[in-house]
């Protein structure tokens, strides 16, 4: 960079904030347009377009369901015309009042209006739609046309699910019941072999004489749940004791299971105390919701049984519902007349024993009421409709009415009534007072329903002549109804349209035939296969499925569950294995993975231990680290299951081929049992035999993995020994895993860079669009977007690229963290204990979840209050005496920052921590403690790495031990960090460096300099960060020149020299240099530290946000009576111009969506008026608006409000203003946010600014709230935290708040704070922090109110409103700032 001045970019990344520095060589800020060159980009957290897809597949169900029904008129149209000209009109205009219908439709009927047949004689005839069904099906006469057509359109409407694609729409119920039931047997039968297990009774399980009583007894409407389940243990003779095979018999009877029990026969399920508790039921109204809980802590092979056992359930289900009935009319009919009967018996009984129960139950909607069940009241002249069939208080209305009635009849009737028996029978068995329309009506397949529109039709066109007329093609107008309605487009096909095919970021790919190509062509259910593709289609979805490598861009990765990365996943783990911290040899690594993984089950760490012992690789006693936990995390799932196939030719290469065919075809088409069959059958004819073929078919595979198949294949060489071999060769042959082998030490790393193209693409030429193909999730993709915003302007201000770009990536919110507390853990490890384990779990009962935070008594506790080094009982009263007891670093602080409390740290004696060396544990005390570390390693008390650390044999670390803890500060993974890398890679040349560092570094640096971090007080804490990344990171990348292996390596007998001395934790004790180049000096005269605190101390920060466009849906869902919608307020039913827009008729909807403000100016009164006016979402993105649109919707708004005079003077001075803009009014500075009535809300940009000494006590205060403790104290013995401090702080703020800065901001609460000073002395500590916390936040913005009713305040105090009429504003300026705010324009609203 000749005559360039080097410099540096920090950069602080998080899920919704990036914080950015730049700064020269020696770590002072540079300067750029007047400006320190630091900041923070604040934005909203992305999150994933759940919500927008599901909303895009409800709206293109109902288009369709219009479409078909559409055609289905079309049909019938000519015919009923002939009979009924008026038909059709009266049909859509039945929800019309009667002065909006059509002047040729002034009538009340809806449907039938001859002269002597009316919708009166309609419902008389046939009370539901089923009755008039069941007729078509059954009587042999011939029918009105319109009768016929209303019975298919109501089919139409409810056409049932198409999740059985292998059932056949002929009655074929015990066929479906066999499948699912062996279905559910062999998934769970290989859910018991992947943990070593055999279900005791598979014999009685997959006995075929049996499942027509299973059948029965599932489906008994007779029985309840429990009696089911009671019959059915019986009859295959399982015994209670065997709980995991109870369960499953549970399921399918429709009772509650929870994960323990699924799991009851497995030792150290890999699931946690929190996960077991988690239960599911199918008949819970939750199921989907609970559904997607189990399946988070389930592996994927029971999480199948519990698919397949829903799957048996419904078929018994629907069973049930059809009765010995072929069609479901029949069975819905004798429904109707089973709940008239129960309704006659209820109101005679209560007629006669109970009359003010009979008014509360039959004339009031109250909770519990039949009135309230079936959703409408017609009583006493108070008429009530469609308020819900659900109490929200107290669980489904169902429920609520079954308490009453039982409470009404067990108080007033006599116990001998037989109708109450009869009654209160019913209710047991749950089948009182059924209805047509449940939730269980999801069960029903759409073959159900096409069984019996095959039948109607069949019957109508002996009269019905036009259903017999064929096409040029051969069909029927019965045949194409038949296929409408039956017809579903495959999933692999997609979107039909042609417009947008093969374009980027429309999901369209079908590819249509020669034929289809054709201009005019229509495509139809039963031309679908002339003019679509199936195969090529289905070709171009699996392009679309597939992921590409994460090395190896241009390749496709292999499926998750495939042989290949299965074998490369188990390899990658147990490679890690270590006895006594040296990695297994290479034959027992093979020999674990060839005699204990080839099964296919879970393998435990035990179970290697005792391989390991048998075969005299290790000793009895042995404990072997490098496992994440008690059992592999990985195995070989799918060599077990073809096992259970091809026994054991299964290894046979010829075989493994097949096995990879399938498992691909499996996961590229989600399980679709016809395709895979087909794929079978035709590569692999006469390959299986029909038990064979069934089973595979139940075999369930998903998802993808990161690696593809020539990446796992790539050819490299060792630089240490020239050996040659592929990455899984390697794998296989060697020691190392992964990331070893992605190291300096072998060729992968530079082979897979020499492939990239390395073409320069400047930030500035990138668009969002380009991320698509690294798989980011929305929240990362908006982090990386935004960084890269930030890093061009930056390079764009200063001419030049950066020296090096220091990059940390904060852990983000919706991160896993902890779900068993520590009090909980200490519990549950106590009660497996024998002896004074009680007096122990009192003692833990009897404190505080906040005590646990503690980790000295956290840690005495675990070590059952035992110095870790002698042995001898840990005073508990003198615990927190740090002259006594102190906290020690297994490993050594010299070689390594691990703080973890379960792996690193114990609590001793202060004795042995002076005297212990700068080395793992002598000899003396590990003979010594041995027996006692066992016994702690045996009851969970430490983990096996803990142990292992303790019982280490080894004196001294090797040097990959050395280069890996430091590695462990310098290297991260994550997905942010892969995309940053690659596009920096090519956004600069070689000359830039791209470091990564880890939060924890610079939280080490401000506790060790005492550099305060406040979350709380302002934004700036982003941008302090990404500064202190580069002095912290750059110190690191210079001592090991980014290369912590070669660093070790030339260190060998220089450990003296100042270039290769090295102590981790007190790494900047020193001054840092490698050569000549200097990261760190320490010195009189020359002492980094103080230009870092003298930076540290500058509030000069820019802080700009991310403006933001409303988007998503128009309005609420909900609709609203006409009693309750008021116009303007509300919005029509329809967004076409039709009668039901009217609010006050029809009702409407609320919470109009949205995009953001436009800025007007009209004259009203006489008088001009400046005003930000909300932009609907509806009227279109800020995009596609156009200034014409808006004036339009604004004279429509207010003419009809009144404002004759605006909607002729209205004029658009600003098209599109989005939420999140700045603007300054009266002097203070805010951001916009959404809109209330005629206000704005708006949150106060100006950053709070205190003394170092007041944000290490805020931050104090902040750590309290978290712990629920603000009783820490100092080394004096001082609470930290007491009232004096509160109020000092509470006085600074009321200053602040008096102060220009803020005394012109809106809606002030400097007045309340000053009056309640008082107030706020008498408070508690707690609740003074917590109050000094929300003002805090309510200064800047972050939170936009506060609670202070507690001194003489509103609850939401501090709520900033302005008024949108800007006009009555003495200042009022919109603030356009660039991403990082080095460039701004104004504009003046008040003269634009």
């Amino acid at each position: 960079m000749d005559n360039k001045k080097e410099y540096y970019i920090g950069l602080d990344m998080g899920t919704n904030s990036v914080g950015w520095a730049v700064t020269d060589t020696e770590y002072n800020l540079m300067r750029a347009k007047g400006k320190d060159l630091w900041g923070v980009r604040l934005f909203t957290e992305a999150q994933p377009a759940v919500n927008r897809r599901t909303k895009r597949v409800h709206r293109r169900r109902i288009e369709r369901e219009k479409a078909r029904k559409a055609m289905l008129r079309l049909f019938f149209s000519d015919a009923i015309d002939t009979v009924d000209p008026g038909f059709f009109q009266r049909l859509d205009e039945s929800f019309l009042q009667y002065e909006d219908r059509s002047d040729s439709n002034k009538q009340m009927n809806a449907l039938f209006n001859d002269g002597s047949y009316t919708d009166l004689d309609y419902y008389n005839e046939y009370p539901t739609i089923f009755h008039l069904r069941k007729a078509l099906l059954h009587e042999d006469r011939e029918f009105d046309v319109r009768l016929v057509y209303l019975a298919i359109l109501n089919m139409f409407s409810h056409r049932g699910h198409f999740l059985n694609t292998n059932m056949s729409s002929d009655d074929d119920r015990d066929n479906n019941f066999d499948g699912a039931w062996r279905e559910l047997i062999d998934a769970f039968e290989t859910s018991q072999l992947s943990n070593n297990k055999e279900i005791n009774n598979i014999s009685a399980l997959l006995d075929t004489s049996k499942y027509p009583k299973i059948k029965q007894i599932i489906g008994d409407r007779g029985k309840i749940r429990s009696s089911k389940f009671d019959a059915l243990r019986d009859l295959l003779g399982v015994p209670k004791s065997e709980k995991h095979t109870c369960a499953v018999l549970k399921l399918v009877c429709g009772l509650n299971v929870t994960v323990k029990e699924l799991l009851s026969n497995i030792e150290n399920p890999s699931v946690d105390s929190e996960g077991l508790k988690v239960s599911i039921s199918f008949t819970d109204s939750s199921l989907e919701e609970n559904l997607d809980k189990i399946q988070e802590v389930l592996e994927d092979e029971y999480f199948d049984v519990i698919l397949k056992a829903k799957s048996a359930y419904e078929i018994c289900l629907l069973s049930s519902i059809l009765g010995n009935n072929k069609y479901l009319s029949d069975s819905r009919v004798e429904m109707y007349e089973r709940h008239k009967h129960d309704l006659q018996d209820l109101k005679s009984l209560l007629a006669e024993y109970d009359k003010n129960a009979y008014e509360k139950i039959f004339r009031t909607m109250d909770i519990g009421s039949y009135s309230a069940y079936v959703g409408s009241v017609n009583s006493h002249g108070n008429k009530i409709r469609r308020l819900g069939t659900t109490s929200a208080s107290s669980g489904t209305a169902k429920d609520e009415l079954y308490k009453l009635v039982k409470k009404v009849l067990n108080n007033s009737v006599p116990e001998d009534n037989v109708v109450k028996a009869r009654i209160l029978d019913k209710i047991e068995k749950d089948c009182f007072l059924e209805k047509q329309l449940t939730s269980n009506n999801g069960v029903i397949p759409n073959q159900v329903h096409t069984i019996e529109l095959k039948r109607i039709l069949s019957n109508a066109e002996k009269y019905l002549k036009f259903l017999q007329e064929v096409d040029e093609d051969g069909f029927s107008i019965k045949d194409k109804i038949i296929k409408l309605f039956e017809f579903q487009i495959p999933y692999y096909v997609g979107p039909l349209g042609r417009e947008f095919n093969g374009v980027k970021g429309y999901n369209n790919w079908a590819v249509r035939t020669e034929e289809g190509l054709r201009p005019g062509v229509i495509i139809m259910p039963w031309n679908f296969d002339k003019y679509i593709d199936r195969t090529a289609s289905a070709e171009e979805f699996i392009k679309r499925m597939l992921r590409r490598c994460s090395y190896m861009s241009d390749e496709y990765t292999l499926p998750k569950h495939s042989l290949a990365y299965e074998k490369f996943m188990v390899l990658n783990e147990i490679n890690n294995i270590k006895i006594d911290n040296e990695r297994i040899s290479v034959e027992a690594k093979q020999g674990i993975y060839n005699d204990l993984f080839t099964t296919g089950n879970k393998v435990s760490r035990d179970k290697i231990k005792e391989y390991l012992a048998k075969h005299n690789y290790a000793r009895d006693d042995v404990e072997i680290t490098g496992l994440s936990d008690e059992t592999c995390t990985t195995k070989l799932a799918s060599l077990g299951k073809f096992r259970a196939v091809f026994g054991d030719d299964v290894f046979k290469q010829s075989n493994k081929d097949i096995i990879e065919d399938i498992i691909y075809w499996s996961t590229i088409y989600s399980g679709d049992r016809k395709i895979i069959r087909e794929k079978i059958e035709g590569k692999y004819p006469n390959t299986f035999d029909k038990k064979q073929l069934n089973k595979i078919l139940g075999f369930k595979f998903e998802g993808w993995g990161n690696l593809s198949k020539k990446f796992l294949e790539l050819q490299g060489a060792s630089k240490v020994t020239g050996e040659i071999d592929s990455v899984i060769g390697f794998m296989w042959n060697g020691q190392e895993n992964l990331m070893e082998l992605l190291s300096d030490n072998y060729t992968f790393t530079s082979q897979l860079n020499g492939m990239m193209n390395y073409t320069i693409k400047p930030l500035s030429s990138w668009k969002i669009e380009d991320l698509e193909d690294m798989y980011l999730s929305p929240s990362v993709k908006r982090m990386v977007w935004q960084t890269m915003k930030i890093v061009d302007e930056l390079q764009s201000v200063i001419g030049y690229a950066p020296k090096r770009v220091f990059v940390e990536v904060t852990r983000g919110d919706g991160e896993k963290e902890r779900t068993t507390s520590r009090k909980q853990m200490l519990i549950d490890l106590y009660k497996s204990i024998k002896g004074e384990a009680k007096d122990w779990i009192k003692e833990i009962e009897n404190r505080d979840e906040s005590a646990f935070k503690s980790r000295k008594l956290f840690l005495y506790y675990m070590q059952q209050g035992m110095c870790m080094y002698s042995g001898e009982k840990i005073d508990l009263d003198n615990l927190m005496n740090d002259n006594l007891y102190d906290l020690d670093h297994i490993y050594p602080q010299h070689f390594t920052k691990d703080d973890s409390i379960h792996n690193n740290l114990v609590l001793i004696k202060k004795e042995f921590n002076a005297r212990k060396s700068d080395m793992p544990i002598t000899k003396e005390i590990q003979a010594k403690m041995h027996g006692k570390w066992k016994a702690l390693l045996d009851g969970k008390f430490i983990t096996s790495e803990k142990y292992a650390r303790l019982t280490r044999h080894s004196y001294a670390f090797s040097d990959d031990e050395k280069a890996g803890f430091i590695n462990r500060q310098l290297v991260e993974t994550s997905q942010a960090t892969k995309a940053i890398t690659r596009i920096f890679s090519q956004a600069f040349d070689n000359d830039t460096k791209i470091v990564f560092s880890k939060a924890r570094l610079v939280s080490d640096f401000r506790q060790k300099f005492e550099l305060p971090k406040s979350r709380v007080l302002n934004c700036y804490h982003h941008a302090n960060d990404a500064y202190l990344n580069i002095v912290v990171g750059n110190s690191y990348y210079v001592k090991f020149e980014g290369n912590p292996a070669r660093f070790i390596k030339e260190s060998k007998g220089k450990e003296n020299d100042k270039n290769y001395k090295y102590h981790l934790s007190k790494f900047f004790d020193n001054t840092v240099q490698n050569k000549n180049e200097i990261a760190w000096s320490v010195g009189e005269g020359n002492n980094t530290i103080t230009t870092v605190k003298r930076t540290m101390a500058k509030y000069s920060p820019l802080v700009t946000y991310k403006t933001e466009e409303g988007k998503g849906e128009y309005f609420k869902e909900t609709i609203y009576p006409k009693s309750k919608a008021k116009p303007i307020v509300y919005t029509g039913l329809k967004s076409k111009n039709t009668p039901l827009n009217d609010v006050t008729k029809y009702g409407g909807k609320t919470a109009i969506g949205t995009s953001g403000y436009c800025f007007v100016k009209y004259t009203e009164k006489n008088k001009e008026v400046r005003k930000f006016e909300t932009l609907p979402i509806y009227l279109g993105s800020s995009r596609t608006l156009t200034v014409e649109r808006i004036q339009e919707y604004l004279k429509k708004s207010y003419l009809e409000k009144g404002m004759k005079q605006a909607a002729e003077t209205v004029e658009v001075l600003i098209k599109f203003v989005p939420q999140k803009t700045e603007i300054i009014l009266d002097n203070h500075l805010y951001t916009m946010g959404g809109s209330s009535q005629g206000n704005m809300y708006i949150n106060s940009n100006v950053q709070l600014k205190l003394s170092f000494e007041y944000i290490k006590y805020i931050h104090k205060l902040e750590k309290a709230v978290v712990l629920n403790d603000y009783s820490e104290v100092d080394q004096s013995g001082n609470t930290i935290i007491n009232e004096e401090m509160n109020f000092n702080l509470y006085k600074i703020l009321l200053e602040k708040m008096s102060s220009n800065v803020y005394s012109s901001k809106k809606n002030s609460i400097v007045n309340t704070i000053e009056k309640g000073s008082g107030d706020f002395k008498n408070l508690s500590i707690d609740r003074q922090v917590n109050m000094l916390l929300d003002v805090i936040n309510n200064l800047y913005g972050k939170k936009q109110t506060v609670d202070l009713e507690n001194i003489g305040g509103s609850k939401y105090s501090g709520m900033c409103l302005c008024n949108r009429e800007i006009s009555k504003y003495s200042e009022a300026k919109l603030v356009f700032s660039s991403t990082t705010g080095i460039y701004y324009t104004l504009v003046n609203l008040l003269k634009i």
